[in-house]
């Protein structure tokens, strides 16, 4: 044997496990006084003075480390108990270590406190300890130490009725991290101190077995009425015996037992005879049930199923995190099928109780600053957040309470991190489907993440979908998601959106509607007519030639301008957009604004049209589209309508694409009206689809009747192209309810009615989802065929990489090493940018690792060279190809390699790629995102 493994870190004997060991007890004894000093105030401040004891002992700590503060309190302490001279002791000694080890004297207060204990007597001790912390504020708070209790009172008495009533042994408190667990705790032991004999413990985590009744069988051996030893007198031999081992330095101990069962059941023998009182039961509280140790599991256990014969109530607060269920489920369990107790979930505060804590502390009257609703929204109702950010101000008050939040992320597994990450990128209102992708996990592991997630209050799930549950944990995502990460996270929410956008509010422009129907010949009419006719069939290139004859018989310069925008329009709406576009463009540049206002509202809506979809600049759309809305105020004729309907159509969708959903709501509702108003079907159909995409992100039922209602309308028109983009539509919507049959029929229907008009992009669109849903199935070779289709008709250069990236993940899948190399080969051709390229690889080589876990788990390695490492060797040859970026790549390759084994480590190299030798890494990838935010 040439070393040990301790927390899957590999070390050898001799000086390092000399120096990891005492590290290790460093640390250790550290936790311990800082949990004891912090249990120890909370006991003080409700006048515990005796339970408070073992802790301020604990929180001694070993000479050489004074806790002065605690050290402090432990004197006064002992002043109001009584013990005057232990006080002076423990003085002297606090007083002899900081002369020898600092040089100093014990501060002001600690001098006075002892000077009080002397010359005071119990009661100035009892009256320092109450103005310490009952009623004095913090010097540096505006906040009492023990804030008032607010927005729990359903919740106490709910718990008081429990532990009153015959059957409730115990009672649990979930909630997440400053939900105000330990004070619920603390309001409800409170409120029952006087019928029961109280003691108390704390978990900590790693601490060590049994290490939380250690403070508890203190108190009860120096409660009173055991003094006279009748409990200990009435022991048998081996129990008092092993409570001796427990406590050597409180009971003379004897030797160690050598049978470790015994010893264990004799200890929880003894600790439950000190229980044991024939006037009043036994109230034990323990703290942070997550952080329990197995040992101290089963002792509750035990005492929960032979409990003292005087009765015991048992209170117990715990995080829910799927750390802590995991744990204590048998315990929860077991309380839940015998029915001994009750469990209690806090949720976070609603606005009423909020605004109940700043009236009581006296911030009502900076509404400005101090705003209920505001502080809801930001905190998400967490008590601790939201007396942090009431404690504190300004920059640094808010870098306080993130660094809260973070250091509590930090605490979270990885799938958990990435589902936060995923969630920061989509925004508001994404599904699980999406996120899962977005993350990298599999859908099982994104289910699980997020159950916890939600369990801890991070993650809402709402109608509409997911949602942080605080304002800071997002910001504090966002801030801490380094660039690289985010490039990677936005090219995957690419792929997986799969958001086609809808080409048009209407699927043909009425051109008629562009002037006065009394100046129309009658063979402009027909021209007109069969140009509208002709694209609603989808034979373009027909319908632009009789658009153009009936352009020749234009009787002016503003009808000539009107029919080339109608044809600019039909282009775009088949994808041809640097043809629209350079016709919009003519127009545009000939248009005045005061002699053709309506023109010009029609050239600024389809101009923010095409930027939406082109670009994604839907801010800079609605800037557009209220323009053109001001243009057309008052405007009555039925072409004005029409027009106004058509910006309400493209505001509409910019509202949608920017999460602000009500607003888009209100705007296809108004657009619905005005088509309806003018009873045009061909546009009802349109704006019924627009609806019902706003309605299916809110989670809304009445989606599918829209785009129902709208297919319906649209194959009574004839109108094969708003046939396959309305069940392009519905596939999405079924894809995203996971409604996979239904997703994959109006898919299929969407791709058959696209190749009847050789609508290339349609084609490539339903093709690919065709691919996604074959490629969840699992039939990677039929995912396969689908993916090409689409890659042979696909023209946008972007959306050809993502295509072929899902080739790419599909022949990884296939384990094809070969068409791999060939693949990933292709993309690198099309992709100039090095940063891209890098997080291509990174998600490649990501892909391979997460399917070779799949065969260790399986025991179905092939024979030969491992799949990940013919990859990475692969990757190695393309890394140096891109010269300053081979280095950071290489690490980016070892912290994923590093993640089949040694997940704890990847951390330190993601540590190494942040520091400042890759800031050109940094750079480029910043970059990056801002280039394909609008895009993604």
């Amino acid at each position: 044997m040439t070393g040990m493994r301790l927390t899957d870190w590999e070390m050898g004997l001799g000086e390092e496990l000399e120096e990891w060991l005492y590290s290790t007890r460093e640390k250790l004894h550290e936790e311990r006084r800082d949990y004891g000093a912090r249990l120890a105030a909370n006991l003080l401040r409700l006048g515990e003075l005796e339970q408070a004891l073992p802790y301020l002992e604990a929180a001694q700590g070993e000479s050489g480390d004074p806790h002065e503060d605690a050290t402090r309190w432990y004197i006064l302490t002992l002043g109001a108990c009584g013990q005057a001279d232990h006080a002076s002791g423990v003085y002297a000694k606090l007083s002899a270590t900081l002369r020898q080890d600092l040089g100093v004297d014990p501060t002001e207060a600690t001098k006075t406190a002892l000077e009080t204990v002397r010359s005071g007597g119990v009661d100035a001790c009892k009256a320092a300890l109450e103005a310490e912390f009952g009623r004095a504020q913090r010097a540096d708070d505006s906040i009492a130490p023990l804030s008032p209790f607010v927005g729990r009172t359903h919740e106490l008495k709910y718990l008081q009725a429990a532990l009153n009533g015959s059957g409730a042994r115990a009672v649990v408190i979930q909630g997440e991290p400053g939900a105000g667990k330990s004070r619920l705790a603390f309001e409800l032991v409170g409120s029952m101190r006087s019928k029961v004999r109280f003691a108390q413990g704390v978990c900590t985590p790693g601490g060590l077995p049994l290490a939380p009744l250690d403070a508890p069988a203190r108190a009860l051996l120096r409660d009173s009425s055991l003094h006279s030893g009748r409990i200990l007198e009435g022991m048998p031999p081996d129990w008092k015996a092993a409570l001796a081992r427990f406590l050597p330095d409180v009971l003379q101990s004897s030797e160690l037992s050598v049978n470790p069962d015994l010893e264990r059941k004799n200890l929880f023998s003894a600790l439950r005879s000190l229980l044991e009182d024939p006037l009043k039961p036994a109230l034990l509280l323990l703290d942070d049930l997550q952080w329990m140790d197995s040992s101290t599991l089963e002792f509750v256990q035990f005492l929960i199923a032979t409990p003292p014969e005087s009765g015991l109530k048992l209170v117990l607060t715990q995080r829910n995190t799927e750390e802590a269920r995991s744990k204590v489920s048998p315990l929860l369990e077991r309380i839940h099928r015998l029915e001994l107790g009750v469990v209690v979930a806090l949720e976070g505060l609603t606005e009423e109780p909020i605004a109940q804590l700043l009236t009581q502390l006296g911030m009502d009257g900076d509404l400005e600053r101090f705003n209920p609703a505001k502080l809801h929204h930001t905190s998400g109702g967490n008590p601790f957040y939201l007396l942090e950010i009431l404690r504190s101000s300004g920059e640094d008050g808010e870098r306080h309470v993130q660094d809260l939040v973070r250091s509590r992320l930090k605490t979270l597994p990885d799938s958990a991190r990435q589902t936060l990450e995923a969630l920061a990128i989509l925004g508001d209102g994404a599904g699980l489907s999406l996120v899962r992708k977005v993350s990298g996990r599999s859908l099982d592991e994104a289910a699980d993440a997020l159950e916890g997630l939600e369990n801890a209050a991070l993650v809402r799930s709402l109608e509409e979908g997911l949602s942080f549950g605080h304002d800071l944990v997002r910001e504090v995502v966002v801030t801490d998601t380094r660039a690289v990460r985010r490039s990677l996270l936005n090219l995957r929410a690419a792929r997986a959106r799969k958001d086609f956008p809808l080409r048009a509010a209407q699927h043909y422009w009425h051109s008629m509607d562009a002037w006065d129907d009394d100046d129309t010949p009658e063979a402009k009419r027909t021209y007109v007519a069969s140009s509208a006719n002709l694209a609603l069939r989808g034979e373009l290139n027909d319908s632009l030639l009789w658009s153009e004859r009936a352009e020749t018989l234009a009787s002016s310069e503003s009808e000539r301008l009107g029919m080339r925008l109608e044809r600019s329009a039909t282009l775009e709406r088949y994808g041809r957009y640097p043809e629209a576009n350079a016709l919009l463009a003519e127009v545009e540049s000939v248009l005045d604004q005061d002699q053709h206002p309506r023109l010009r509202a029609q050239a600024l809506t389809l101009r923010a049209r095409a930027i939406q979809v082109e670009r994604g600049e839907h801010l800079e759309a609605r800037r557009l589209v209220d323009q053109a809305l001001v243009l057309l105020e008052g405007d009555t004729h039925r072409s004005g309508i029409s027009l106004r309907g058509d910006a309400l159509a493209v505001a509409g969708y910019a509202a949608y694409k920017m999460g602000k959903l009500d607003e888009a709501l209100e705007l296809n509702e108004k657009g619905l009206e005005t088509r309806k108003q003018l009873e045009d079907r061909s546009k009802i159909a349109g704006a019924l689809s627009n609806l019902a995409m706003v309605l299916a992100a809110r989670g809304d039922t009445k989606a599918e009747d829209h785009y129902l209602e709208s297919l319906h309308l649209r194959e009574e028109l004839g109108d094969v192209a708003g046939v396959a983009r309305v069940t392009q539509n519905l596939g999405t919507f079924y894809y995203r309810k996971n409604e996979l049959e239904q997703a994959r029929h109006y898919f299929t229907k969407s791709l058959s009615t696209s190749e009847i008009i050789e609508d290339d992009e349609g084609i490539s669109q339903a093709s690919s989802n065709l691919g996604t849903i074959l490629f969840h199935d699992k039939d990677f070779d039929s995912a396969l065929l689908m993916y090409n289709k689409a890659l042979e008709k696909i023209k946008d250069s972007h959306g050809k990489r993502l295509l072929m990236y899902n080739i790419l993940e599909t022949h990884i899948s296939l384990n094809d090493i070969i068409n791999t190399r060939t693949t990933l080969e292709e993309i690198m051709r099309e992709v100039q940018d090095r940063v891209e390229y890098c997080i291509i690889c990174q998600e490649a080589l990501d892909i391979a690792i997460d399917r070779e876990k799949q065969h260790l788990a399986q025991s179905q390695l092939n024979e030969g060279p491992s799949e990940v490492l013919v990859l990475e060797e692969m990757f190695k040859d393309f890394f140096e190809k891109i010269g300053q970026l081979e280095q950071s790549m290489a690490q980016d390759i070892h912290k994923l390699k590093i993640k089949v084994d040694e997940e704890e480590k990847a951390s330190q190299v993601a540590e190494i790629i942040q520091s400042e030798s890759f800031s050109e890494l940094r750079k480029q990838a910043q970059a990056l995102r801002e280039r394909r935010a609008h895009a993604t």
